[in-house]
This record gives structure tokens, sequence and C-alpha cells, in this order.
């Protein structure tokens, strides 16, 4: 008969070989869960502190309820997947286990156990990490309105398009930041805003752009007040050119402007459009001409917003619409050859312009 050593030996080369056969499925999952224990754990960490936490809010409450199971908690069920995964490395991490995986099939068993977890938990898996995504961009909302209590709630009004007093730019410090008002209380209306180089407009349309959004998302906005009706903000802000597709900026911001025309067309209710510097890829006189029709044909559809230009005969349009159309400018100031700003929105057209003066400072032109 066969002795101990040999017997011990024909069962280590039998499951050794035993081993092999299922090992195109162990080596998937292993590169799916490799080095992810850890990575769990903290999953499985921030959705106990989700399932023990006594919320106040009804949003989170519902968020909590959906990662509740009656047989086995959400975290729980992630740590167990996490333990698996550990196991799995040691599998193929540890020589000792190295050695003795042929005859145990260490690595065999633990792929096996994490492929029943992923069945088992399939449906359940992607709800707890949609509802971890969810809680972690709330969070970060609240992050942002405790970091900067001296913001305000804006109120909602179906009334007023937008009205602010001293808006500011979140990302702009608080020392450096200069407030400024908007006042779009009647629908048509739009500003148009003209102003020298470096003088405040493209940061001006930002700064009520990102308040726009924050306020839409539920957050305080940087301003002393501003009441808006929610809806949602077209602009043309990052129109690029794109040679994937073969489009030159031209062609790409004449895109977005036909989106902006046939959204306004179709009758969708709380549009606020912001324009900066339309039709910047097309020489001036066609530039100024297509501008002009662009801005009657946006107050007939009813719409409001702030455009931004460089082109001041735009600013003549306010003598044919003056119930829609408003002017305000950014002003620049050059005095002792020493150019300033002081980044203050007021009324009526710029009668300051700075590029002749830049390229002359900056050695460009003689």
């Amino acid at each position: 008969g066969l002795t101990t050593g040999s017997g011990f030996t024909l069962l280590y080369f039998t499951t050794l070989i035993v081993s092999v056969f299922p090992m195109k499925k162990v080596k998937h999952i292993r590169q799916l869960f490799d080095n992810k224990a850890k990575l769990l754990e903290s999953y499985a960490d921030l959705l106990k502190l989700m399932e023990t936490t006594n919320f106040e809010s009804e949003l989170l409450k519902s968020l909590q309820q959906s990662i509740k199971n009656e047989s086995q908690s959400a975290s729980s069920a992630i740590k167990q997947l996490a333990q698996y995964s550990r196991n799995l490395d040691l599998a193929f991490a540890v020589p000792i286990f190295l050695l003795l995986n042929p005859l145990f099939l260490w690595n065999v068993v633990y792929a096996l156990k994490i492929e029943k977890w992923m069945q088992h938990n399939a449906v359940e898996i992607g709800k707890w990490f949609s509802t971890l995504a969810q809680v972690d961009a709330l969070v970060s909302l609240g992050t942002f309105a405790a970091n900067n209590p001296d913001y305000v709630f804006p109120t909602f009004e179906h009334s007023i398009p937008f009205r602010a007093k001293k808006l500011g730019h979140p990302l702009i410090s608080r020392h450096k930041c200069v407030r400024n008002d908007i006042n779009i209380v009647q629908k048509p209306f739009f500003m148009i805003v003209t102003g020298a180089n470096m003088a405040g407009k493209s940061t001006y349309l930002r700064t009520v752009g990102v308040n726009y959004v924050l306020a839409g998302i539920g957050l305080p906005v940087c301003a002393e007040c501003m009441s808006y009706r929610p809806g949602q903000l077209l602009t043309n802000l990052r129109t690029a050119d794109s040679l994937v597709n073969n489009e030159s900026y031209f062609f790409a911001e004449l895109k977005r402007l036909k989106m902006i025309i046939e959204r306004l067309e179709s009758g969708e209710h709380g549009l606020f459009v912001i324009l900066d510097e339309i039709l910047k890829g097309t020489n001036s006189q066609d530039k100024q001409r297509g501008s002009f029709q662009l801005m009657k044909r946006l107050v007939k559809l009813g719409g409001n917003g702030i455009i931004a230009t460089h082109d001041l005969a735009l600013g003549e349009l306010e003598k044919e619409f003056p119930q829609e159309i408003e002017n305000f400018h950014f002003d620049a100031k050059i005095e002792n050859d020493l150019l300033s700003f002081d980044y203050k929105l007021q009324h009526g057209i710029a009668q300051t312009m700075n590029a002749s003066y830049l390229m002359k400072s900056m050695g460009i032109i003689g």
C-alpha cells in the first residue's frame, strides 16, 4: 500500500491539479479585488456611520432607509466582502499560503466566496454606493455652507429673474473682492456690459453665474441679499474649437447660440443667459451686424440675462429697447501713464479703452 508520505504527496499534487482548472476565474476575481480590502473597509465604516447616525433631515432619513436590509446591514456585508478580499490577497502574497494553497485551495475558496457574495448582493451594492455618493455630495455642500457663515440663502421669487446686492465671487479672497449689484426684475431684460480689457467684465459674468448655480443647488450665496427665479443657466463661457470634431471656434459658438435660441423658442421657463463677447470668431463689421440681430431676437423671445462686449455700438440698442435693455460698464483710468481699475459696475457705455496702452506698455508696439 501507499505510505503516509507518498499518500500526502499524491493528495498534494491532486489538489494542485484541481486548483489549476478554475484559475481563469480566480485570476479575474483577483484582478477586480486586488488590494481592495482597505478601501472596502473604509466604505464599510462610512456605511456604518450612515446607519447609526440620528438624522433630522427627511432627505437623510430616506437615504439612511435605502441602505437598510432586514437580513444584513450594508456595512456588515461590505466588511464581509473586505475580509474575503483580504484572504484572497493572502493566498498570493504570503509564502506559507502559497505553499499550502494547493492543499487547501485557499484561492479557489475565497474567489468563490466573493463570486457568491456578488451574486447575492448584485442589486443592493449599486444602491449602497449610490447612497454614499449622494451623502458625500451633501457633506461637501454642507461644508461649503459651514465654511462661509457670512453668506446668505437666496429667496425664491417667481416674478424676479435675478436681483442681488453686493454680489461677490466665492473664489476671490474677501479683502480683495469688489462686490457689485444686479437688478433684473422683469422679462424680457438684458444688461449690456462694456468696458476696457481687464476691467472686470468676465469676472462679473462669472460672479453672477456661480452664485446662480450655488442658489440652484440649495447653497448660500456670496451676497448681502439675493432674490431669483430658479431655472437653468445658459452660457458661452466655455466654448472651444475641436480638432477631433472638425469644428472651428466660430462654428462651436454658433451651435451654442442656436441651442439657446431653440430653447427660448420652445417656451422653456426660467432660462438665464450669460454671453461673453458674442461672435468672437468673425470680422468686426459682420460681428456687429450679427450681434445686433441676436440681441433683438433674444429680447423678442422674452429672454433674460447679461451680455458682455467690447463693441460699444451694441449699447445703442438701449435707445431702441429702453424698457428691455440697459447699459452698464466697468471703467479704466489712465493717470500719469499708470493704468488702474476700480472694478465697480456703473451705468452707461464705457468711454475708456486700453488695448493700445497695454500693448505699448509691454513693448509690443512703439
